[in-house]
């Protein structure tokens, strides 16, 4: 080895001189070759023989060198990586794991070198060797093709490269899906048999079966790697990926079900972070966040940040951001499906639920017809059940405005006879309560008004919790439906054209918020001294007939003016006594009459008068203007200050997801043991300095005060000092004034 290693420093500095040894030990590593492909039974059956351990010792670092050294003769080692890739599909499983790990190191180093021009020369090679139970090496080569995949793509994507690698990991999909019928079959052989040979051949198969497993496995981990790095972010990706929720294998239906179950958006790097956007930044300008924080001015931006939030969620459910399972191509026939392996498997009830999960989040994002779920999934709605709530959550997610109520009713009622009914316990009937709400905040028609008002008279149960639940369910039918609920409990008319029936949509005649900005701009006129807040491009015309229109007033003002003045006169002829009061009334009424009649000029008919968007193309600002005038116009900022009875807003947002936090809300927490309280005050106190105040504590090596000098002076020397001095000089006067002041700080204390 140490004589390769002096060769390849040599061959670097000067290729052309060393161009015969390096021939000479390509020709002996070809020999080597063949030798170990001729003496490969006996590798087989005798691993500890010295000849052949040897031979392989020999061939690694040939192998080693020659893959170092090869860039410098291209044309003469045009077939040495065929010939390494050869040996290891012959007799790759029989080979010691540290030959093998070289020669896959050296094809490496060569792919990495353009040596080879495709990576689908080393890539079923790979797949093969996947199969061999050495852990190392499956690592180095999985790390190899996701960086040899991603360095292809780096400058610019290789379409027609890339459906090719996408076609031999589906192929591979494929087959896991497609044998998964015959593997069962086998098995099932297997248990039947009772002599030896079947037993061995069960076991056989069985590893067989485990190698192919690991092979699927490390296929959809590839993928879904490629989608994660933003390189293959295609739809035939993600339909590949999806083959692999039909796997009998655990560990890939797993990892295919958790990839469409993570909401994780793909992002470009010069993208900024999620859920960070512009307005916030506008609103804080406009609540002034530069200027002097006082405690009003943060109270106000903390409740604009808190809109804005509550506004992204609002946007988020309206368009759920699960971009994988929007890529599916047929969601219907594929929920089918899936449902249909659902009811057939026999996996673990911590897998079916994350079948099940997925599966809501498809009804959910595509607003599916899958009427057989809500059946299905109704037997597990026990209050015994185990993750009881995390199925609540489900069931809940799984609902939409458009869900068939004939479906959904019967699931609702037999929530509400497991959950909420006097033999259950408080905590079971507030996460009923809470499901129900759930349910109906996505679909208000899955419940009548029988059970609606029966659900609502738990508003006065003994236990707070599920008080606040039924109180939470009223006060969203308040806004959603209230003509359900008694009439006690509607609270405050509301307007009956607002709620939609089932199916029913409401089109917009205008734009949302357009009139803030028509009241805004009127404003801006008057201030300014325009006549309209409208904007309109014939700004000479517009001023000739504001003329003429004030000339035609004016006229008109002076005539009423004349004749008005007249009258007065008249009535104060006849009336002599009371003339003075008499004529500042008519003064004032005058002007009155006239202050009105200039309103009334300027103003105009409602009726004739256009909405703005009708008579100007609104640009981007005008929009965000909108935006911004609706915020600040919302009655949550103006400083109303909040009722006992008002709700938080976060109840009736319906999230993209239902978590479990809102299905178990309102419960009362069960009161903590003295053990249980001291665990929760040593997990506060890790991560801070040692608990306790810091008053009268010394730093450590610090030096003393003056004063604690002055206590341990000597006595002699302290009794001829300034101070004792001084209080052996004081007069009476000076003494009762100090005791009187000593007395006055001591009651202040």
């Amino acid at each position: 080895m140490t004589d390769l290693s002096k060769l390849q420093s040599l061959i670097k500095k000067d290729k052309e001189a060393y161009k015969e040894e390096f021939l000479l030990q390509q020709r002996q590593f070809v020999s080597e070759l063949e030798l170990l492909k001729l003496r490969s039974s006996q590798i087989s059956g005798n691993k500890n023989d010295k000849n052949i351990s040897i031979i392989e010792t020999n061939i690694g670092d040939r192998a080693t060198f020659l893959s170092n050294v090869a860039r410098f003769y291209p044309k003469e080692v045009k077939d040495l990586p065929l010939q390494m890739v050869n040996i290891l599909e012959e007799v790759g499983g029989l080979l010691s794991r540290q030959l093998r790990l070289q020669l896959v190191k050296g094809l490496m180093l060569m792919r990495n070198r353009g040596l080879l021009r495709s990576p689908m020369i080393l890539l079923p090679l790979f797949f093969q060797l996947f199969r061999i139970p050495d852990k190392q090496l499956r690592g180095v080569m999985h790390a190899h093709i996701i960086q040899d995949i991603k360095k292809t793509n780096q400058k610019k994507k290789n379409q027609k490269l890339n459906r090719s690698l996408q076609n031999f990991l589906g192929n591979i999909l494929q087959e896991a899906t497609s044998e998964a019928g015959r593997t069962n079959v086998i098995g099932r052989k297997s248990k039947n048999a009772s002599n030896a040979s079947s037993s061995s051949s069960s076991s056989s198969s069985k590893n067989t079966a485990s190698y192919h497993a690991i092979v699927v496995r490390k296929a959809l981990q590839i993928l879904i790697e490629m989608y994660r790095k933003r390189i293959w972010t295609d739809d035939k990706t993600v339909n590949i990926i999806s083959t692999a929720c039909f796997s009998t294998d655990s560990k890939a239906l797993v990892s295919a079900v958790q990839f469409f179950l993570s909401s994780t958006d793909i992002l470009d790097d010069d993208d900024d972070e999620p859920g960070y956007s512009d307005d916030g930044g506008k609103i804080l300008n406009v609540l002034h966040h530069h200027s002097k924080m006082t405690r009003k001015r943060k109270r106000r931006i903390q409740r604009a940040l808190d809109y804005k939030k509550k506004q992204q969620r609002k946007e988020k459910y309206i368009q759920p951001n699960w971009p994988a399972i929007q890529l599916i191509y047929d969601p219907q026939t594929f929920s089918e499906k899936l449902f249909g392996f659902l009811k057939k498997s026999n996996e673990r009830f911590e897998v079916r639920i994350l079948v099940m999960n997925l599966l809501s989040k498809l009804i959910t994002s595509e607003q599916l017809m899958l009427n057989n779920f809500y059946p299905y999934i109704q037997r597990y709605l026990q209050p015994h059940q185990q993750n009881v709530t995390t199925l609540l959550a489900i069931t809940a997610q799984s609902c939409h405005s458009l869900s068939d109520p004939d479906v959904l009713q019967p699931l609702v009622k037999s929530i509400a006879n497991n959950f909420i009914s006097d033999h259950s316990s408080n905590e079971a009937m507030t996460v009923g309560l809470n499901t129900v709400r759930e349910i109906c905040l996505r679909c208000p028609y899955a419940i009548d008004a029988t059970l609606l008002q029966d659900l609502a008279l738990y508003k006065n149960f003994k236990d707070k919790g599920v008080s606040m639940a039924s109180r939470a369910l009223i006060s969203l039918f308040r806004e959603v439906d209230p003509s359900l609920l008694k009439k006690k409990d509607r609270g405050r008319p509301n307007n009956s054209d607002t709620f939609t029936k089932f199916g029913e949509v409401k089109l917009a005649s205008n734009i949302d918020g357009i009139q803030l900005l028509e009241q805004q701009l009127m404003e801006e006129a008057e201030q300014y001294g325009y006549n309209d807040g409208t904007i309109s491009d014939d700004d000479d015309n517009d001023d000739e007939e504001e003329d003429n229109d004030n000339e035609e007033n004016e006229e008109e003002n002076e005539e009423e003016n004349e004749e008005e003045n007249d009258e007065t006169n008249t009535l104060s002829n006849n009336n002599n006594n009371n003339e003075e009061e008499e004529e500042d009334d008519d003064n004032s009424d005058d002007e009155e009459d006239i202050n009105d009649n200039k309103v009334k000029s300027k103003k105009v008919h409602p009726s004739k008068k256009p909405h703005l968007d009708s008579t100007k193309i609104l640009t981007d600002e005008d929009f965000e203007q909108i935006e911004m005038l609706k915020f600040l116009n919302d009655e949550k900022l103006t400083g109303r200050k909040r009722s006992r009875y008002d709700f938080d807003e976060d109840l009736f947002i319906a999230d993209e997801e239902v978590d479990e936090s809102s299905i178990v809300s309102f419960i009362k927490k069960r009161k903590m043991n003295k053990e249980e309280r001291m665990n929760s005050i040593y997990e506060g106190r890790e991560g801070r300095e040692k608990f306790g105040s810091r008053k009268n504590k010394k730093v450590k090596n610090a030096s003393t005060s003056n004063r604690e000098k002055i206590k341990n002076k000597p006595f002699m020397l302290m009794k001829q000092s300034s101070r004792v001095k001084g209080k052996r000089r004081r007069t009476a006067r000076e003494k009762i004034e100090i005791r009187k002041k000593h007395a006055k700080q001591s009651k202040n204390r």
